[in-house]
């Protein structure tokens, strides 16, 4: 009779798994609290009737998040469900984060 072995989890990588996409997952975020960038408003008669900013660093940012994520899902070894579900929060955390800097959706 032969026994039925679970299989064993992946061993975790915690620099790989863990930590790359944590920090994309940062950088993503910063830029909700930090901007480095340009805004103008124009008012007419003392009432704003526009308003437009531009977050260079936090374009720069998602993006560097997007590619951490993007590399991170790639990669091989390691923890993959852990790696993969941590790099699709980066990946999305940058995709909201892009129009966000670029003045086109505000929250």
């Amino acid at each position: 009779m032969s026994e039925t072995r679970e299989p064993t989890p992946a061993p975790l990588d915690l620099r790989d798994d863990v930590v790359w996409p944590l920090v994309a997952i940062a950088l993503a975020v910063l830029p909700f609290w930090v901007f480095g960038g340009s805004s103008s408003t124009t008012t007419v008669n003392g009432e704003v009737v526009s308003e437009q900013s531009l977050n260079l660093l936090g374009l720069l940012l998602a993006a560097l998040a997007i590619g951490i994520g993007v590399k991170r899902l790639r990669m091989r070894g390691g923890n993959p469900v852990v790696r993969r579900s941590l790099a699709a929060v980066a990946i999305v955390a940058g995709l909201v984060q892009l129009p966000i800097s670029a003045g086109l959706w505000s929250l």
